[in-house]
């Protein structure tokens, strides 16, 4: 079943996009007035999104200047990230792989499908890895989990973003780990499960902490 979206779901989705691939510096004054022209989009709608993505972390309040652009974390900061994504990470995917029904099966092997093409740049790849660890961890029912859990991959993106247009990723072992991680939740084997994710997100952590 399709979900509705308002229009302040899609400039939400719209300007996080823009921002996880580093169209902004850190300190950037985001404008609702420019950024309806940007993304085509209504006012309202991205008075709307703002505000979002203000929770997020993504963007921040600034006394008189509006609200702006945040710096993404350090690299202390994005290690601790990941600890924490191991911890919530995996014991969600497991629950997950107990409940999950057809549809959601059927989403996850069409995103890992979009992740196996080697056309795909580093920063198109890391955006459809988001949707995949998402779609997977949203049918464990753990919403708060999810929201914790969305928060934390948009931080790690926001570090990778500006680093993107350098990077060089070999996709075959994540793709691999993706693989094993469907299987595991086809066949309902929780605690596999739980292991695969958890071997995946160090994958991660492997790669984003050698950047520069």
């Amino acid at each position: 079943m399709t979900l509705y979206r308002t229009m302040s779901d899609l400039a939400t989705e719209s300007l996080r996009e823009r921002l996880l691939v580093g169209c902004y510096t850190p300190g950037t004054r985001l404008i609702p007035s420019e950024l309806e022209e940007t993304l085509n989009l209504g006012r309202m709608a991205i008075r709307e999104a703002l505000k979002e993505l203000i929770g997020s972390g993504l963007v921040i309040q600034k006394a008189n200047k509006g609200i702006c652009v945040a710096a993404p974390p350090s690299v202390i900061e994005l290690d601790a990230l990941f600890d924490a994504r191991c911890a919530l990470e995996g014991k969600t995917a497991a629950v997950s792989a107990s409940k999950i029904d057809k549809a959601s099966l059927a989403e996850l092997e069409r995103l890992y499908q979009e992740m196996e093409d080697p056309n795909k740049s580093p920063i198109e790849y890391h955006l459809i890895n988001r949707k995949f660890h998402l779609a997977l961890y949203q049918a464990s029912g753990w919403r708060h989990a999810v929201v914790c859990i969305t928060h934390m991959l948009d931080q790690v993106l926001s570090y990778f973003g500006p680093r993107a247009a350098k990077a060089e990723l070999d996709f075959t072992p994540f793709n691999q780990e993706h693989r094993l991680i469907l299987d595991a939740v086809h066949a309902k084997k929780t605690d596999a499960v739980h292991d695969l994710i958890v071997d995946n997100i160090n994958r991660g952590r492997q790669f984003m902490t050698s950047l520069k």
